[in-house]
């Protein structure tokens, strides 16, 4: 226990002494700063301004700006603090499926180094706070499938009500993916089918019911507050125009197009390919591991690897329309599921050379995720 203590203490240090050079990097976007300040006004999104994002960031960051100033640096602090908690509960998710606390520390840093890359970890974006809702609703789930309890089922759908506040795209793939996985955990166990039939069912019921706590009285709020504006901007605009408004492209996991006539480039090209390429591979180790050990009996990580599995495979589609968050997702998602893998195979364990080439791949992995950031600073640092 008290090493454990210590690990999520060195997290949360590390994490926000991280944070720190970042804090003092100008406005950036500004579109969640720029209108939490006319929500500590007295403005309300979609009434008075337009926005594609559910409100819960303008309403946390106006009511900070109200009470201690409007003042980059408390935003950057809050949003630091949010994003350095969401990794030590991806560390408490990860320790509570597996055994070894060195993997579980990797996919804690690994999920970090994606924060470090897309840049929103120090502002309060919709992402930081819906993601670390997200996290904790997942590991209230985990519990849930240990000791079936209610309880953790209430706190886990609370949570991902709470993530919808924030960004109700994402916590919608959440209520998805976390409903599949109470119902493939009940539908797999023993016993009558019946039985398990009314278990499935009570406990979908149990998370819904809490998901809907928050989330009918957000709609309410949103409709009339918002009125028509508000549902053109949260559901229509999304759903319809956005993809056609962004110019990023998803990288193929065919590497045709990593040359580049500037080397430096070639570097940076490659360290991306790795970014993307090994998400989608602890996708598919993972979900093999899943299914193998549910057809083994082990209907426990059957139903938390296919959770974990779907919520990545989501993330996946959404990030061809927009990467930024959706990739630190997939690298935490794909972290985690490529160390269940590891874990449960044995891999690195039987064979003394496998064991450097699983260590050689992960510091690869960890390297290719700061290579961005890393050469960003460079630049910036030689001008």
């Amino acid at each position: 226990m008290r090493r454990e203590r210590l690990t999520l203490l060195i997290l949360l240090v590390g994490s926000l002494g991280l944070s720190v050079p970042y804090w003092f990097n100008g406005l950036g976007d500004g579109v969640i700063t720029v209108g939490a300040s006319r929500v500590a006004a007295g403005e309300m999104p979609y009434r008075d301004f337009w926005t594609m994002y559910a409100p819960g960031s303008f309403l946390l960051l106006g009511g900070i700006f109200k009470v201690f100033g409007t003042h980059l640096l408390t935003e950057r602090i809050l949003g630091s603090v949010i994003s350095a908690a969401a990794v030590c509960v991806m560390y408490l998710l990860a320790s509570s499926l597996l055994r070894s606390r060195k993997l579980a520390l990797f996919v804690a840093v690994a999920f970090f180094g994606a924060f470090l890359l897309t840049g929103p970890f120090y502002t309060v974006r919709t992402y930081p706070p819906a993601i670390l809702a997200i996290l904790l609703a997942l590991w209230a789930f985990v519990t849930a499938m240990d000791s079936g309890r209610a309880r953790p089922l209430i706190l886990g759908g609370l949570a991902t009500g709470v993530a919808a506040v924030f960004k109700h795209d994402v916590a919608a793939y959440s209520w998805l993916a976390i409903s599949l996985g109470l119902v493939l955990g009940a539908v797999t166990d023993s016993g009558r089918i019946s039985e398990r039939l009314k278990t499935a069912a009570r406990r979908v019921i149990i998370y819904g019911l809490a998901v809907a706590a928050i989330v009918i009285p957000l709609v309410v709020w949103v409709v009339v507050v918002g009125g028509q504006d508000a549902i053109y901007d949260l559901v229509e605009f999304p759903g319809g125009d956005f993809r056609f408004s962004r110019e990023e492209s998803y990288p193929s996991l065919i590497p045709f197009w990593i040359y580049d006539t500037w080397k430096v480039r070639i570097g940076l090209n490659m360290a991306r390919y790795v970014m993307f390429a090994m998400p989608m591979a602890g996708l598919v180790l993972g979900t093999i591991c899943a299914v193998v050990a549910g057809r083994n009996g082990d209907t426990r990580l059957l139903a938390i690897g296919v959770t974990i599995a779907t919520l990545q495979f989501l993330h996946f589609l959404a990030a061809h329309v927009q990467i930024n968050t959706h990739i630190v997702s997939m690298t935490g998602y794909g972290a985690l599921l490529m160390c269940v893998f590891l874990e449960r195979t044995g891999v690195g364990e039987r064979i003394k050379w496998w064991r450097w080439a699983v260590a050689l791949a992960g510091l690869g992995w960890l390297g290719a995720i700061a290579m961005r950031p890393a050469f960003t600073w460079w630049y910036r640092s030689s001008e």
